[in-house]
Formats: structure tokens, sequence, C-alpha cells
């Protein structure tokens, strides 16, 4: 683990004293997401996406780059159409509500800065913190006693990205505590809870700008940006510009069985962590400790442009994520759902007992999770223009398996599998923030794997449940409901 996270740290170190047009200087963070344990393998992927992390709250446009500039072009290779996969809303979506809501776009700075500086300094004038609000300002990191803090505020925008988020964040949360401290109605109250809401307004608007200018090759490439990142905008925006009930709009809205691309941030090497599968970072994390722990592979996914997790919300809680990628199989493109997993409250069982932590009213919406998934796979599937759509029947949930393995089935010899580009457009990614030859980085498809459970085929087939489409005409054996 040492050697892993010293060369993290070497990473982070190299790639923030970069020049380097993908994402803007940035001074050295204070300190480096927590290394994973180390399991032999990957460490250059991980190396690359730690440091692209402590640079950029969402790695997207650097993964997404060499896709958008006419590399690895799916449809050009394979016939097979990618938009789909980078977002349920259509950028022009995107573009109309940043139009609306900004007025000109991209902003040239940060509304959320001077906001920052003006709630500051009233907070630091009315006393909006108490009698010791001036000792409690003290956590505002200004450079001398001097610095004023709009001087402040634009110099972490410039130069500390995740500070300055980190800055915004802490004044909504004091405010937040002192307005509890104080009884309804109180004049103070009532000052630092406006303050408060005009903060929290410019938070969100203000990430997309931030977000924006840390990135400058996206000011040369009109649309990029809202294609990239066209279902963040719609969820953020859409409620301020008066749209926040239009059913046009694919946002979650915190009820019923809602579903979203989980973005490229650092809580997506933690997923595995929520839904307790083999992916998760920690050991005691992992439900079934029997199954080999393969969180090696959530960076090589990270930075894969082809590669997604679609997870399903429940009244906005996590419930089933699926795991999704183009394939050719036996010269056929495939949208293959790689794997479907559900969190610990929607087992029947752990351990061979009753799972004590079982969520009664989820696990009796259940099947309509698991339904509204796979119509959703199919949907994309169409819009992509693949006919077929395969589904891995291996999952931590029995009754996943058991749903998945009474529907029609088809077969095929794993060493048909072809995934486009293989790994090559990871290794790309990665020489690119290293800035060095890449490795062939390891990345676990299930669609090549017979060993998650036992199936009565010859040597190096497997079976998969067929969602869509004809079956391969080469197939061992059909199994129909």
């Amino acid at each position: 683990m040492t050697n892993l996270r010293s060369r993290i740290a070497a990473a982070v170190t190299a790639l923030h004293g970069r020049a380097w047009d993908e994402i803007a200087p940035a001074s050295p963070p204070d300190q480096v997401l927590d290394a994973p344990r180390d399991q032999g393998v990957n460490h250059q992927a991980i190396c690359a996406a730690m440091a692209l992390l402590s640079l950029c709250d969402d790695v997207t446009p650097v993964v997404m780059r060499p896709v958008l500039e006419g590399g690895f072009d799916l449809r050009r290779d394979f016939g097979i159409d990618p938009r789909p996969l980078w977002g349920f809303n259509a950028p022009a979506t995107a573009r109309a509500l940043l139009d609306a809501f900004f007025g000109v776009w991209p902003l040239p700075a940060d509304p959320a800065v001077a906001g920052l500086a003006e709630a500051l300094e009233a907070i630091r004038r009315g006393t909006l913190l108490g009698e010791n609000t001036v000792p409690k300002l003290a956590y505002v990191p200004r450079a001398n006693r001097d610095e004023s803090f709009g001087a402040c505020a634009e110099r972490l925008w410039h130069t500390d990205d995740t500070g300055f988020a980190w800055l915004f964040d802490h004044t909504v949360d004091l405010l937040d505590r002192q307005v509890g401290r104080l009884p309804p109605g109180h004049p103070k109250a009532t000052e630092a809870s406006a303050v408060r809401q005009a903060l929290a307004r410019l938070r969100q608007p203000g990430l997309l700008v931030r977000r924006f200018h840390r990135h400058p090759w996206l000011a040369g490439h009109p649309g990029a940006f809202e294609t990239l990142f066209a279902d963040e905008i719609v969820a953020w925006l859409a409620p301020d510009c008066g749209r926040a009930g239009d059913p046009a709009l694919h946002r979650p809205r915190g009820s019923g069985i809602e579903l979203a691309f989980a973005p490229r941030n650092a809580a997506f090497l933690t997923l595995g962590d929520r839904y307790g599968d083999c992916t998760a970072s920690r050991v005691r994390a992992q439900v079934d400790e029997d199954i080999a722990n393969i969180h090696w592979t959530v960076c090589a996914w990270l930075l894969d442009p082809y590669y997604r997790v679609i997870e399903v919300f429940s009244d906005g809680k996590p419930a089933l994520k699926g795991h999704v990628l183009p394939l050719v199989i036996d010269e056929r493109p495939v949208f293959m759902v790689d794997a479907i997993e559900a969190v610990p409250e929607l087992r029947e069982l752990k351990d061979g007992s009753e799972n004590p932590m079982r969520d009664r009213a989820l696990y009796e919406v259940k099947d309509a999770l698991l339904d509204t998934l796979l119509q959703v796979c199919t949907d994309l599937a169409r819009r992509m223009g693949v006919e077929v759509v395969y589904v891995e029947r291996f999952s931590n949930a029995r009754w996943v398996r058991a749903r998945l393995e009474v529907m029609p089935s088809d077969s095929y010899d794993v060493w048909d599998v072809e995934k486009p580009y293989e790994t090559r457009i990871v290794e790309a990614t990665i020489a690119r923030v290293l800035g060095l030859k890449a490795t062939t980085p390891r990345q676990e498809i299930q669609a090549r794997n017979t060993r998650l459970m036992h199936q009565d085929l010859a040597e190096n087939h497997k079976e998969v449940t067929l969602l869509a489409g004809p079956r391969s005409a080469r197939r061992l054996r059909v199994r129909t409901p």
C-alpha cells in the first residue's frame, strides 16, 4: 500500500505542476484521496484516476475528449451510435437552460465568487455568527490579514477549485447552524437565512461555471460542455428556469422510480461499497465475502468513455445499479448489461439467514425497479442502433438471478466477444494524464467471465438472458419460458 500511495502522491504532484490545456493549473491539494487497497493490479489506472480527481470534481471532460475530437468513433468503426450513453437529456435542451439561466454562456467569471465575497462581508458586518463572528471567520483562508474576502474568493477560484468549494459549502453550513440556534423570527436569524439562501441559489450554477473553466479546451469546442453534462445542467437549472415539473426533462425528483447515470467523480470509486458488491473498496462492505473482490477494475471503468453505470432509485434511495457497455459478439453489435447489483436492503438472505437489513417497502417494488432498468436499457440500445440486448445472469441478489434465469436466453463462445478498442482507449487517457507510455490495464468484463456461476455449456461458452433481438445462429442451447 505504501508503494501505491507514494505513486499516487507523485502522480498528483506531477499533474499539478504540468502546463496542460486539458485542466487549468491549480495549487496542490492539502491531501490526496485515500489510496485503495493495493491488489497488485492497475497501478497506472489508479494513479491516473486519483490524479485527475485531485484536480477536478468530475473527470468526464478528460475521459471524453478523444471521442469528441473524432477518435475512437464507435459509429464509424462499429456502426453504434454512442450518444445515448452520454446522458438521458439532449444537449440542445441543456443549452437552452444555460442560455435561459445565465443570459450568456459561457460566463467569463463564476457568479459564486462575488456571491461568496458578499456573503462573507454581510456575515462580518451583521455579526451573523454571533458575538464572536470575527474570530469565527478565521476559517476563511486569506493569504494575509489585508486580503479582502473578494480577493480571497477570486484567488481560490483560480488556484484551488476544491478549496473554493469547501469555503462555499462551509459558509452555508455555518449559517445553517446559526439559524438553528436562534428562535424563529429573530432578526439575526432572518438575515442569516437570507444570506444562506442567496448562497445556496448560486452553488450549483457556480459549480457549472467552475467546471467549464477548469477545462480550457472546452472553450474551443462549442457544444461540448452541454453534451458532456446535459443531465447535470437539467437537474441543477430546470427548477430556476420554471421547468421543474416539465415531463420532457429527465431529472431526479426524489419520488417514485428514477434512473441516472453515475457521474464520473470520486463517489464512482465507492459505488460498490453502497451496493455491497465485489467492487467494494472496503472488504467489510462486500456482503458476499466468498466472491473475489475486483475493486482493482473500478478506475479502469472510470477512464473508459463507453463504460457506464446506471443507478435506479426508489423515492430518492439507491436500489439497483446496472453496468452497461457496447460489445460485438459473434460479429453482431450488442448492448451488454454486464452486471445488475442490488443494495443490501434488497436481498432476502445474508450469510444464509434472513437479512436483518431488508427494507420491506423497497423489497415490495423490487420487480418494478428491475423492469424499469431493463426497459431503459432496451430503449438505450434502440437509440444506439443496436438490435441485440444481452443481460449477465449473475447478480449479488438471488431474486434478480431468479428473474433473469426464466427469461429467454442465448449463448456464445467468450472468445467471440470483442470490446470495441479493448483497453486502448483507457491506455490513451492514462498516457495523457501520467505523461508516460501506459501498460495494458486490466478491465473486468463479465460477458467474458465463465466462472461467475455454473452453467451446463461447452468449455468457454456462456449463457446470458436475451432481452431483445434475435438469437445467435451459433448458440448451443436456448431456454425459453
